[in-house]
């Protein structure tokens, strides 16, 4: 479920030697961090890793895959709304 696709402001890249940083430009709270080689990606919240590659994007035969790596302190209850309400940790 996605609450709104109407988000404000644009996107302010900033390109360093060896990654990209992806983030809304006056809202520095979530960042995308993508690095070059190896290709990986890593998602910052308020200065808390959310989730990282593990692998990176794998092709086997024809099937593409991506592996990420949710950080230990990460929740997760379920996909239905009546989860989230039984859950104190996600209110």
């Amino acid at each position: 479920m996605v609450e709104s696709h109407n988000w404000s402001g644009k996107l302010k890249v900033i390109e360093r030697s060896d990654s990209f940083i992806i983030s809304i430009i006056n809202n520095n709270y979530l960042n995308l961090i993508i690095t070059k080689t190896p290709l990986r990606i890593e998602v910052i919240n308020h200065g808390r890793k959310l989730f990282s590659e593990s692998t990176g994007i794998e092709w086997v035969d024809n099937k593409i895959s991506e592996s990420f790596i949710p950080e230990d302190s990460e929740h997760f209850t379920g996909l239905d709304m009546d989860s989230l309400a039984r859950n104190p940790e996600l209110i």
